[in-house]
């Protein structure tokens, strides 16, 4: 819990499976969803729209956060169905392509950015619940929160799961490229100096490389079920 109200943290690298899972365990719950990977997406993007250098300094980049009205908003009633708007402008495709997901990592690895946008992301605990997924949401972000996933999946299939949906967005790509971002980022991500990707010590890991997302959706709401409610 993060005062009375029951938060799960849902970390892992891009491409598991995390995000859809995420939304529709949201839903399921009905509960609050909130995605932190797209606060950075949406600096990377800002970044380049105000033609300022993802390796600028740290000062500059984190003077940009101060302008982000970041929302999500469920669209209709499909597992893609979540738009994200930023200052009231949708975003939802500009900010999927691999380009942006790059910018993303190089942007999060800087500290006085992570900083700058802890606080919104810690304001987004309210009734009557929150799943926050990210990087680092149950180690750094929610280090109490009521129930911890770190949701994985070999860089094959996740880079498979990635092209499918870039395919369907309509962005430009090929899956070995992706497969090789998707490799990169994993090293930068694993290997930066704050708030790493790892799972946190309570975390339940699930691995989803043979899971489709029913079958990890279903998973997570049995444990949810078990682990979170049987305490109240």
């Amino acid at each position: 819990m993060v005062g009375n109200v029951p938060v799960i943290s849902v970390d892992g690298p891009a491409g598991a499976g995390k995000s859809t899972a995420s939304r529709v365990l949201a839903q399921r719950l009905g509960f609050r969803y909130f995605d932190t990977g797209s606060i950075y997406r949406v600096l990377a993007w800002w970044a380049r729209h105000r033609e300022v250098d993802w390796t600028a300094p740290e000062e500059e980049l984190a003077d940009l956060c101060q302008d982000l009205v970041l929302k999500f908003v469920r669209g209709d009633k499909s597992k893609e169905g979540w738009r994200t708007l930023v200052n009231g402008k949708d975003l939802t495709v500009e900010l999927k392509g691999e380009e942006i997901g790059r910018g993303a990592s190089i942007v999060s690895a800087r500290p006085k950015v992570r900083e700058a946008l802890l606080g919104l992301q810690r304001r987004e605990a309210k009734p009557p619940g929150l799943v926050m997924e990210g990087r680092d949401v149950g180690t750094v972000v929610f280090p109490g929160a009521s129930l911890k996933f770190f949701i994985t999946a070999d860089p094959k299939a996740r880079a498979q799961r990635r092209w499918l949906e870039m395919q369907r967005l309509g962005l430009e790509g090929d899956i070995e490229s992706v497969e090789h971002e998707i490799r990169l980022r994993d090293e930068r991500d694993r290997t930066r100096k704050v708030a790493p990707l790892v799972p946190a010590k309570e975390a339940v890991i699930i691995e989803t490389t043979q899971m489709n997302v029913d079958e990890v959706v279903e998973n997570m709401v049995d444990i949810t079920v078990q682990c979170l409610y049987a305490r109240l």
